[in-house]
């Protein structure tokens, strides 16, 4: 069970970070013996990532070609700087088969950071799909969002009232 929560931490750091950050993740950490799903590349029918909405309750945050980040506002709790919210992270460069990751996430919106407390890793957009994976974060860190980054823009979204 350890090495399953282990697991689950790295691979949120490492689709969190990889989208947060727009560079990709260093995927190796996770396993060895794991073989990433061939990736076609965009046809004529290719749908943007960003076109990918969860819902009308849904604020679009971050975005970049292979990835789009959306806060659910009704899940909005708010206690002084701080607010807490579930987070979707859809993504076209997809970790292990995971597609989308739902996360409970909290951000800090004085210090322009954020942390993940709780996250799953679903096969399809949006949350759906079969759950990959699924658990709290090991490493509830905060971390800076730098400017200019998707990360940033998602807590800028989470953020505003």
């Amino acid at each position: 069970m350890w090495r399953c929560v282990h697991v689950l931490a790295a691979i949120a750091v490492v689709l969190l970070e990889a989208a947060c950050a727009q560079r990709p993740g260093n995927v190796s950490q996770i396993s060895q013996s794991y073989t990433p799903p061939v990736v076609m590349p965009p046809t004529s029918s290719y749908t943007p990532i960003t076109s990918i909405v969860p819902g009308p309750d849904w604020r679009a945050g971050g975005s970049s070609t292979a990835s789009a980040e959306w806060v659910h506002l009704p899940s909005r709790v708010r206690e002084g700087s701080v607010v807490r919210a579930w987070v979707i992270l859809n993504s076209d460069g997809y970790t292990h088969g995971v597609r989308s990751a739902r996360t409970l996430t909290e951000f800090d919106c004085i210090r322009s950071q954020r942390r993940q407390l709780e996250m799953s890793g679903h096969t399809g957009y949006n949350g759906t799909g079969n759950v990959l994976i699924s658990g709290p974060v090991l490493d509830t860190g905060y971390r800076a969002q730098p400017p200019d980054t998707m990360g940033l823009t998602t807590l800028q979204a989470a953020c505003r009232r």
